[in-house]
């Protein structure tokens, strides 16, 4: 994701005033003149840009971004209350304007980052609400039935979880080389143009 756009980011800011080029995309466009919000009077659309501001943060993974290490369920909550102002707020009513959010703003490797990180953090919830038990004989129906644990499946599945976050840290070093590259070639371009 572009930086720029989080290091614009203060609170009280109005995003469609500081990056009205979102307005392009026609869907973003539609979006933003439904929005009737007002301050003092006069339409602002704040709502709409609050929104689009907690979306932004929803898939930065800038350092800047203080919201990219909570779990995506708890980002959304914290969000909602802290950038949006709604505890209550619906994502789901704006899951087309995420979607496009998603798309323009993130690389490929982002999305795959975003997308193994979510799936990380079902699985660690999933091992956390999962007591460990062992097998053992139950009767049922005057017959004892061998009814299995969970204790293998959890050890497996916490065993495998460094290959995982392997995985996750490669796709990291390569997010990190992108951006790396990405300076080096704006760097490269300003001193082709004398600027620097």
């Amino acid at each position: 994701m572009n930086n720029g756009l989080l290091l614009s980011y203060q609170k009280g800011l109005n995003f469609w005033e500081l990056h009205p080029y979102w307005r392009n995309i026609k869907e973003i466009d539609r979006f933003y003149q439904k929005d009737r919000s007002q301050e003092d009077g006069k339409t602002t659309r704040h709502k709409s840009s609050r929104i689009m501001w907690a979306l932004l943060l929803m898939y930065d993974m800038g350092v800047d971004n203080f919201y990219r290490h909570l779990p995506e369920k708890r980002r959304r909550i914290v969000l909602a209350e802290e950038i949006i102002q709604e505890p209550k707020f619906n994502w789901s009513e704006y899951e087309d304007i995420e979607k496009i959010i998603k798309e323009r703003a993130t690389t490929p490797a982002q999305r795959h980052y975003i997308t193994l990180m979510k799936k990380l953090n079902e699985r660690d919830e999933f091992i956390n609400n999962t007591p460990y038990s062992l097998d053992q004989y139950v009767e049922i129906n005057g017959k004892n039935v061998l009814v299995k644990g969970t204790a293998d499946q959890l050890e497996k599945m916490l065993s495998s979880s460094d290959k995982i976050y392997q995985t996750l840290e490669t796709i990291n070093k390569k997010l990190e080389l992108q951006k790396v590259a990405k300076k080096n070639e704006k760097l490269k371009s300003a001193t082709e143009e004398g600027l620097i």
